[in-house]
């Protein structure tokens, strides 16, 4: 059905619009690249769901979003060009961002300082903005929030807003969502917007001002923690967490967050709105009295917490072993690091606290020793190993994993069943000593060959962008093309080579979704939008993201086929 949808609009013009290529869509709308013939620029155009159209509360929803922002006139708020009707389906007509949602780069790790207090400030200015206007978002999370290549901070999504006339009163309108009701969030996304809801929203009490400062201090302790503040596996679980209980502080998560920071995230989460801060634009004052008081925002960085006593640019005596730790938990670093401490002969270099953080401090120190987490959420400590290449010694720590047993046996130095002691430990140093004295390099690809399950199937792409590591969805991959001895992944207009074969891509690929139709490359049948002949006998393959991939006659027969 999205197929067939997608097919009449291309090509479409609306007036002036011409439309070029889908880009993405969510439960309630689908989004289009379009140009704007008059004004020669590209923009994009909101479609609500052929589905929802009968629907009275999604098109208020959609109704209340274009009119929220039709009202609204800020550098860090999605501008609205047009709205209107095509063929039964209500638009918006906005500027193109080009970039990815806050939540892709909160997925990679705690922000580093700057961009933190960056994005912290421009979100907090939006809000105000909007506030001020007496409009409230009730939906402020990661998904909403846009950062474009520019690094400039957009917020998205008004289809829940609400205008307010003064703090403590609403204006007559529809009910305030609450976590029992999905009202106008949409099949599927409540249990999203619940772990952002103030208790008042959770509780579906009247809602001021206050409520998208609550949810913003959510998303301020993600950006700081890389987690939510509460958890839980329904709705229900959520909802009592808001209104119950006390998140941690952000600084037992992530150390190096300083205590300015924790106090105003906490102040931010208050059960009570008396007690939070009452408009966003005392949020935004105390964000930049923080950034001017963080020591970490010279260095750059909340994370990696680098040892004071052994800097990076030290030279450690002959026969010292230099360390990086890599752990999710804030207690199983300490342990190790007290552990250590008895160890003369070991200098801990960096501590990290996430994978992508790990990658970066592993390329930068070069160490002799790794201590690896392997159960770490977003990037487990085999991606880890996957995206660094070879190391000269590593020992695994986790609670019980089989493959970590089997890559031990392959390649790894030790590995330490948590919890462990002190003993334990010191015969892992005895047996990465004399690995060290061996001065051969640890093989990376002999342990995950080892490690990975037999028959698992590819779910995401693990590549190295600049100074980060990036996570790519499989599912968002038009093609896989051979260059060379690596293989390029085409993702809409971004293309990204990895070093690997086209043959162990096809081997753990979904052959039912990616089709090689010649001898260098795989394309993903579900992001095809049409198969175009060209004049000189060949034919082009144009995907769902607006990119194209010419092929030869023998090449379009193959793709063809499947279909």
């Amino acid at each position: 059905m999205a197929e067939d949808e997608t097919k009449k609009l291309v090509g479409a013009t609306i007036g002036h619009i011409e439309i070029l290529a889908r880009l993405g869509g969510g439960g309630m709308g689908d989004v289009y690249r379009a140009r704007d013939l008059r004004l020669g620029r590209q923009v994009a155009v909101k479609f609500l769901n052929a589905r929802f159209c009968e629907d009275e509360k999604a098109l208020e929803r959609f109704r209340r979003e274009a009119r929220a922002v039709s009202s609204l006139n800020h550098p860090n708020i999605c501008t609205l060009y047009d709205i209107g009707e095509f063929q039964g389906r209500p638009y918006i007509q906005m500027e193109l961002l080009e970039g990815r949602s806050l939540r892709r780069l909160i997925e990679e790790g705690p922000l580093d300082a700057p961009l933190f207090f960056k994005l912290g400030e421009a979100l907090s200015e939006a809000l105000e903005a909007a506030h001020a206007k007496g409009i409230v978002h009730r939906d402020v999370k990661p998904e909403n929030v846009f950062v474009t290549t520019q690094g400039h901070l957009k917020i998205l999504d008004f289809g829940l807003a609400k205008s307010v006339t003064a703090v403590g009163q609403e204006s007559s309108g529809t009910e305030a969502p609450t976590a029992a009701d999905t009202n106008l969030t949409g099949r599927g996304a409540t249990l999203g917007t619940v772990s952002y809801m103030s208790p008042q929203q959770v509780g579906g009490e009247d809602l001021d001002e206050r409520t998208d400062v609550f949810s913003f201090g959510v998303v301020l302790y993600e950006m700081a923690t890389g987690r939510r503040p509460f958890g839980g596996r329904t709705s229900g679980v959520v909802s009592a967490e808001i209104l119950t209980k006390d998140p941690r502080r952000p600084s037992t998560l992530n150390p190096a967050v300083p205590a300015a920071l924790d106090a105003i995230v906490m102040k931010a989460l208050e059960k009570n709105p008396r007690d939070r801060y009452q408009s966003a634009g005392d949020l935004v004052r105390e964000l930049r009295a923080a950034r001017h008081e963080t020591p970490s925002m010279a260095e750059g960085s909340f994370e990696p917490r680098v040892s004071k006593a052994a800097p990076r640019s030290s030279a450690p005596d002959q026969g010292t072993i230099r360390a990086v730790i890599v752990d999710d938990e804030a207690l199983a670093r300490q342990v190790l690091r007290e552990y250590l401490a008895d160890d003369p002969d070991v200098q801990i270099v960096a501590e990290c606290s996430n994978g992508f953080e790990a990658v970066k401090v592993i390329g930068e120190t070069k160490p002799d020793l790794v201590f690896l987490d392997i159960q770490m959420p977003k990037l487990t400590g085999f991606e880890v190993l996957e995206l660094i290449g070879d190391l000269p010694a590593v020992i695994f720590c986790t609670a019980y994993d089989e493959f970590a047993i089997r890559a031990f046996e392959v390649n790894a130095v030790d590995y330490l069943l948590k919890p462990f002691s002190p003993e334990r430990l010191a015969e892992a140093m005895v047996k990465a000593r004399r690995d060290l004295d061996k001065t051969a390099a640890f093989s990376v690809s002999r342990l995950l060959a080892a490690a990975r399950p037999s028959g698992a199937e590819l779910t995401r792409v693990l590549v190295n962008e600049a100074d980060r590591a990036r996570v790519i969805p499989v599912d968002e991959i038009d093609y896989f093309e051979k260059q060379g001895d690596a293989v390029r992944l085409r993702v809409g207009r971004e293309s990204f080579d990895k070093e690997t074969s086209i043959e162990k891509i096809e081997d753990r690929i979904d052959r039912e979704k990616f089709v090689r139709v010649d001898e260098g490359v795989l394309i993903n049948v579900d992001r095809l939008l049409r198969i175009d002949e060209n004049a000189d006998g060949t034919f082009t393959a144009v995907m769902t993201g607006g990119e194209s991939l010419v092929l030869s006659p023998e090449a379009q027969r193959n793709l063809r086929a499947t279909l």
